[in-house]
């Protein structure tokens, strides 16, 4: 769901992986992850959320899991922070827009900001001669790249790794950035993550990257 970046560890020292669930709903689950350093005090320099989803080993089909009691205010506190988030997730795929189905209202509205931008670039996308040098249109900054899927990335139910599929997508993030840039970029964290649906085993996947927003980083 979001991978957070909070400071860059030294190479050498010794490193603690530790994780919890965090919430439960009927069939899915939030993982906490973290990472801290042993020689800083056990300072905590990566912080990462996964949603697992429990399936029935022959029909493929989630399954109910043991609810999870928080006792602590902090376990209450990431609880309701993951009830929340797992509505927000549901919202985001109820409001997916589907080709042919009727726009709503907040669709309609994006629609008419994105008609301003579009209406703000018509310089560079007809006359590009006449516009501003300094700007660029997103199309050009798209990057894709496709590879294997091999055996080993697949789990238990035959689907591809989460984390291969994430792993993949940064490197192509990374690589977007770099070639934009001109500089070696720093990776800053994962905001949010979302799947519409688990991943086949498809032999060959085909990854497609944009950059979709710069500015000045301020301290």
């Amino acid at each position: 769901d979001r991978i957070r970046l909070r400071n860059q560890p030294l190479v050498g020292q010794d490193q603690t992986l530790s994780g919890k669930v965090t919430w439960t709903g009927t069939s899915s689950m939030e993982i906490k992850m973290k990472i801290s350093s042993a020689a800083d005090g056990g300072k905590e320099w990566l912080e990462a959320f996964f949603t697992f989803v429990t399936l029935d080993p022959d029909t493929k089909r989630p399954i109910r899991i043991a609810p999870l009691q928080p006792e602590t205010s902090e376990e209450r506190a990431h609880f309701e922070l993951g009830a929340l988030k797992a509505r927000a997730k549901k919202v985001a795929r109820k409001n997916t827009l589907t080709q042919g189905e009727q726009l709503t209202e907040a669709a309609q509205k994006i629609d008419r900001e994105a008609a301003e931008l579009l209406e703000e670039a018509g310089t560079l996308l007809r006359m590009p001669s006449l516009a501003d040098p300094s700007t660029i249109l997103m199309q050009q900054t798209a990057q894709s790249n496709a590879m294997m899927a091999q055996p080993q990335v697949r789990n238990l139910h035959d689907r591809i790794f989460g984390g291969f599929l994430m792993r993949r997508a940064y490197e192509l993030a990374f690589s977007t950035a770099y070639l934009f840039g001109g500089v070696l970029p720093r990776f800053l964290g994962e905001s949010s993550l979302f799947s519409w649906q688990s991943a086949d085993p498809c032999l060959l996947r085909s990854y497609f990257c944009l950059l979709g927003y710069d500015g000045v980083l301020e301290d």
